[in-house]
Parts: structure tokens; sequence; C-alpha cells
């Protein structure tokens, strides 16, 4: 009788994990431990918002989703090994573990809290309209220029040029800046980025024109203004979404102010400077 039960015993633990198995849709055991179809499809989802084009394959293809199993195998024995052998973490690690579950809890609290007041078109495009400085591209010029260190020789290679010389040639042949081997190109510029001196005649010349020879801290110029691309204003569209993230900021920005009134917070600055 008593050999009767055991038998019956047997054959419900194994009936109960069988479909114990079954309802989890286990994948992979790895002795005591299981994979889940719940546990690879989240693996693959993952997979799939990698900017690597090979994990976003993985997810498409049989010997991709193979391969990412595969993967989830190796990890998982690696891990379990480690565990049964009692591999201990450092003190350094253990903190590298709370600095990550710091940041994703302030991460998801912020998350929440936008989500409790999500930014509106209306929003956005209030911002945009009161704010269109914000969103215009400045003008920009394509300038070269032949710069040497003598006036009197500019003068004569300005002479040259107004003769028909090849302005890039002479650039090549005479400046002393690393623009020498680009025949004086400097790309694209806009106002703010130049010596004074230079930028106030470079945006006062025509497309194609040139300077006379005007003199800098670096030397004597002779400025060309190869193109023009006028100023440009970003429409709404284009915008949008860092108008949606300006607006987050400043709702980020209110609530730590909210924060450190709620806590109380007080800061002792003399403290940090004294060390």
């Amino acid at each position: 009788m008593r050999k009767n039960i055991w038998i019956i015993l047997i054959l419900f633990l194994n009936i109960t994990n069988f479909l114990f198995s079954q309802n989890e849709n286990v994948v992979v055991e790895i002795g005591k431990y299981k994979i889940t179809i719940d546990e690879f499809e989240n693996e693959l989802k993952r997979y799939g918002k990698s900017q690597s084009f090979r994990d976003k394959l993985d997810t498409l293809t049989e010997e991709g989703k193979k391969r990412v199993l595969e993967n989830m195998i190796r990890e998982n024995l690696f891990y379990i090994a480690g565990e049964e052998e009692g591999i201990k973490l450092s003190s350094e690690e253990e903190e590298q573990i709370n600095r990550l579950k710091r940041y994703i809890i302030i991460r998801k609290y912020i998350t929440e809290k936008l989500k409790e007041k999500p930014v509106t078109e209306e929003e956005m495009k209030d911002y945009y309209e009161k704010n269109k400085k914000e969103f215009v591209i400045p003008e920009k010029r394509k300038v070269s220029h032949i710069i040497v260190s003598d006036e009197n020789k500019a003068k004569e290679l300005l002479k040259k040029i107004k003769e028909g010389a090849d302005f890039s040639q002479i650039a090549k042949e005479n400046n002393i800046d690393g623009s020498k081997n680009r025949g004086g190109d400097l790309g694209w510029i806009s106002k703010g980025y130049m010596i004074k001196e230079f930028e106030e005649v470079a945006f006062s010349l025509k497309k194609g024109e040139i300077s006379d020879v005007i003199k800098t801290k670096f030397g004597y110029h002779i400025i060309k203004v190869e193109d023009i691309k006028p100023e440009e204003e970003k429409n709404f569209e284009e915008v949008k979404e860092s108008i949606r993230k300006k607006i987050e900021e400043e709702r980020i920005k209110q609530l730590e102010e909210d924060l450190k009134k709620k806590y109380n917070v007080k800061v002792n600055y003399e403290a940090i400077l004294k060390k």
C-alpha cells in the first residue's frame, strides 16, 4: 500500500511539474531554473529597441531569435554558476548597483510627474509664438581670405586679383595661416564667431565680392564672400519636440524648487569652499 502511495505521489509531482511548465510556457530549463516565453519576448523587445542593425535583425529572423535565446541561456548559466559558487560583489560594485537604482528611481519619479500634466499642443504653440527668435537660423556666409603679415604685399596681391589672378591660387601661394592648403577657404561663418574687424567687412560684402585690404591682429586680409545663406526661421513642426523638452525641463526645475521647500533644504556652501 505504501509503495502505491509513493508511485501515485511521484506521478502527481511529474504531472504538476508538466502542467506548471505548460502554464508558464517554459522554453528553457537550466536545472531548477526556467526561461519562459514571456521572458524571451521581453528580451526580443529590448533587442528591437537597440540602435544596432544586428540586434534589430535578431528580432526578425529565425536564426536571430535563436541567437537571442542562446545569449539568454549563456547569461543565465554564468549567473547561476556565480550565485552557487558564492561570488561576492565588492563595495565599489555594490555602490554602482545603488547608484543605478537611484538613477532609475529618479528617472521614473520624474517621468510619472510629467505624465500627471503632459505638455499640450497649445502650450507648445504658445511658446513658439512668444520665442520665435530662438528658432531662427542666422545668416551664414561662405568666406575665403588671403592673409599676409605685410601691408604692402597685401596691396600687391589685391592688385593682381583685380587684374584677373585666381584668388584661391594666390591664397595657396601666400597665406600665413592654416587656410593656405585650402586656398584660403574658411568655410561657413555666422556673426559672433570671427574677430570684429574681419566680421564687419565679411558681412557687408555681396556674394562674389572682394574686399579691400583690412588689418586685424592676425595680419592683413583680403576677404572674398563665396556664397550667402540668408536668415531662416524654422516652422513649428520642425521645432515642436525641442519645445516639448524645454517646457518639460522648466517643469522639472519647478518640481525641484517645490521639493526643496517641502523638505526644507538648507545648504552650507562655506563648508565645501573651505575644503
